[in-house]
């Protein structure tokens, strides 16, 4: 996924000094939170088909129509139910120069300030690092201002 050795290219201040590339630390997917989403967007979902089905028995669909309507259904309650297994690749490097954010390089200057900030929505939360370029979601990340902390700031 990445080396320690990978660094963002070197990249010239405002007094025209090179500044050499440090690796500083990096941050991996939360996998147990991964996978608890998904076991609950699971049981989510067979409680809501097994309650359809307790109330109207099975039976196939009588025409072609409504066969793509089930099937459509099927396929996006499949795509919500497995959506969080997408960021088990997620990955940040902090360098001194700047982070990276899957495969996509960002130096400091450009980022500006950077702001952790939480939004809660039902039961679960949302995590975000807000920067003058995005806002990135950080949700399945693990321990990213702790991190960022301990990279940037030298404290926890």
């Amino acid at each position: 996924m990445y080396n320690k050795q990978d660094c963002m290219p070197e990249w010239e201040n405002n007094e025209n000094t090179v500044i050499e590339c440090k690796w500083l630390a990096s941050i991996v997917p939360d996998k147990r939170k991964i996978w608890f989403y998904t076991f609950l967007r699971i049981v989510f979902a067979a409680l809501i088909v097994f309650a359809g089905i307790r109330s109207n028995p099975l039976a196939l669909p009588s025409d072609l129509l409504r066969l793509f309507l089930v099937l459509l259904i099927v396929a996006l309650v499949l795509i919500w139910v497995f959506f969080p297994l997408i960021h088990l690749k997620d990955y940040m490097i902090f360098f001194n120069t700047g982070i990276e954010i899957n495969k996509r390089k960002y130096n400091l200057g450009d980022l500006g300030e950077i702001i952790f900030l939480e939004h809660k929505s039902g039961i679960f939360s949302k995590y975000y690092m807000r920067t003058d370029v995005k806002d990135f979601n950080i949700t399945y990340m693990k321990d990213v201002r702790k991190t960022f902390n301990r990279a940037y700031l030298h404290t926890i």
